[in-house]
């Protein structure tokens, strides 16, 4: 049949004052249990001692092994996977005492959860009691739903419950890539009389299940067992016996219902005290953390409004391109027509356009419209108003534009293309009308034989002049043949 609980008791050297642990493990109020004394390295007397007890109950058993590495912490692997059966496995360390319900109370929480401790409470001595000091030298707060003493834990940087307090499922334990091992020689945080102490055993246990079993681990808030340190305490120099006699007394105590009543109230009130300021620490770090999230949406918010003007500056930008652009385009056209027509008489159209197109600008009045229609040809028309100082000062400040409009807007290129490519029928048809005036020219001269020879002909094509000096050549060999 399977025990409801497994109990490990570690035990070393002479210890015959262990005897009271382990009568407080034995008048637990769940009787179900298995009792294992792990004797690492013990004299044979005492290994005798507690099979003396073993006989007594046939729930304890005996595993007597050779002393091993700092606590023997590897003997009670070898124990738990191989000597037991118990549903939880709990430990209780030889020198300090359970109270009646430990394994009730550790049941309860264990059903929850698969790691578990009770709030550990160091006793004070006889000599610092009498002296007017408290019962409790030391109570351990600690909460494993809190991050905080979690991370704490795996660094070392606590401890607040030794091995009489832990439990855990057998299960878990099974589960874990590695149980109870020799801690290594590492040290941890913990600071004694400011001096670094090593990693101790317990804790280095403990850690395992924190980092496999993290939100599975709980703190149950309920006194159940009491501790005698050792170190930092004047029974590092007690003997033996004295030991045996201090546990004796307060094995005793514990069995008074009024005792206990007392001493779990002392530690109630500590711990409500301790889990008060625990909240109002959980508070300001909430309200820091919202300070810090609302500053941070206040950042956010303030660069999703500089990206919001950003991107209204930049639709401003992009419609004053569009209307330079739009604005040029009509130039553009404007310019081409204008380059058809610059030999033809200027109307009150195209004054207008020149005004806006060229100067950017309305005429003043239509006098000043009159007198530019005035003009010869729109080609003198265009040429008056590029030449003006307010076309050079307003050139000085739009030329970029245009360049970048002519650079990035393919149908104007189209255009423009186009155009060049119509210069040779526009100067085909000037060719034209340039021999045509030559030949007119010719049938005057052989009617008054008296041409009028011009020696300006800037105004002709290439192609025109060279007719013209051919037609003059001509002209003047037919005046020498005639005499």
């Amino acid at each position: 049949m399977v025990a409801r609980a497994t109990v490990i008791i570690p035990t070393f050297g002479q210890a015959k004052f262990a005897v009271w642990p382990i009568k407080s493990v034995q008048a637990q109020t769940v009787r179900d249990i298995e009792i294992c004394i792990i004797c690492d390295g013990s004299p044979e007397k005492m290994v005798d001692f507690f099979n003396a007890l073993a006989k007594e109950d046939s729930r304890i058993r005996v595993f007597s092994f050779p002393k091993g590495p700092r606590t023997g912490e590897a003997h009670r692997d070898v124990v738990i996977r191989r000597e037991t059966q118990g549903r939880i496995i709990c430990y209780c360390a030889h020198d300090d005492l359970w109270l009646p319900d430990h394994i009730e109370e550790i049941e309860k929480s264990l059903s929850s959860c698969c790691f578990t401790h009770t709030i550990h409470a160091n006793v004070n001595t006889p000599e610092r009691i009498n002296e007017g000091g408290d019962l409790f030298c030391n109570v351990g707060y600690i909460n494993l739903g809190n991050n905080y003493f979690v991370d704490k834990m795996l660094t070392g940087s606590i401890s607040l419950f030794g091995l009489t307090n832990g439990a855990h499922t057998r299960e878990s334990y099974l589960a874990l890539k590695e149980g109870w091992t020799t801690t290594p020689q590492v040290k941890c945080g913990i600071l004694l009389e400011d001096k670094p102490i090593w990693f101790p055993t317990d804790l280095y246990m403990w850690n395992k299940f924190l980092r496999s079993y993290r939100g599975q681990c709980k703190t149950h808030a309920k006194l159940t067992a009491i501790h005698f340190p050792i170190s930092d305490t004047p029974r590092r120099e007690w003997p033996e016996t004295q030991r045996y006699e201090e546990l004796k007394l307060y094995f005793k105590k514990i069995q008074d219902p009024v005792f206990l009543e007392k001493i779990r109230e002392i530690v109630r009130d500590f711990y409500q005290r301790e889990h008060k300021l625990e909240l109002v620490a959980e508070i300001q770090q909430a309200e820091a953390k919202a300070q810090q999230a609302e500053a941070k949406a206040q950042q956010a918010e303030a660069k999703a409004q500089q990206a919001e003007a950003k991107a209204q500056q930049a639709e401003t930008m992009a419609q004053q391109a569009e209307a330079r652009a739009t604005e040029a385009e009509a130039k553009a056209q404007q310019a081409a027509t204008w380059f058809f027509k610059r030999g033809l008489k200027p109307t009150r159209t195209d004054v207008v356009a020149a005004y806006r197109y060229i100067l950017g600008r309305e005429p003043e009045n239509e006098s000043v419209i009159l007198e530019h229609m005035r003009k010869k040809t729109v080609g003198k028309l265009i040429s008056s108003f590029m030449g003006s100082e307010e076309f050079r000062l307003r050139m000085n400040q739009t030329a970029p534009l245009l360049l970048s409009f002519v650079q990035n807007r393919p149908e104007f290129k189209a255009k423009i293309k186009k155009w060049i490519q119509q210069i040779p029928a526009i100067e085909k048809r000037r060719g034209k009308m340039a021999l045509n005036r030559s030949l007119m020219t010719k049938q005057t001269q052989e009617t008054t034989c008296t041409p009028p020879i011009s020696t300006d002909l800037s105004h002709l094509t290439p192609r025109a002049r060279q007719i013209y000096v051919d037609l003059k050549a001509t002209i003047t060999r037919c005046q020498k043949e005639n005499g």
